[in-house]
């Protein structure tokens, strides 16, 4: 059986110490409701379970 990816998220090196930070969060039309919201949380997690203290969420201009 073939499985679909849904959603990426791509962490990238962050030069600042103890800071965690990510490129990319994409998902498909037909990912449900959330799931953005789901890997966030699953990236903190990791971030923190790795000693990282704060995350840079970047800027994303509003769209739409």
């Amino acid at each position: 059986m073939k499985r679909k990816s849904l959603l990426f998220l791509n962490i990238i090196p962050d030069f600042v110490k103890n800071e965690g930070t990510y490129d990319l969060l994409r998902k498909t039309n037909d990912a449900p409701n959330g799931i953005m919201d789901h890997i966030l949380v699953e990236m903190f997690k990791y971030f923190k379970a790795s000693g990282i203290k704060c995350v840079n969420l970047g800027f994303a201009p509003m769209s739409g």
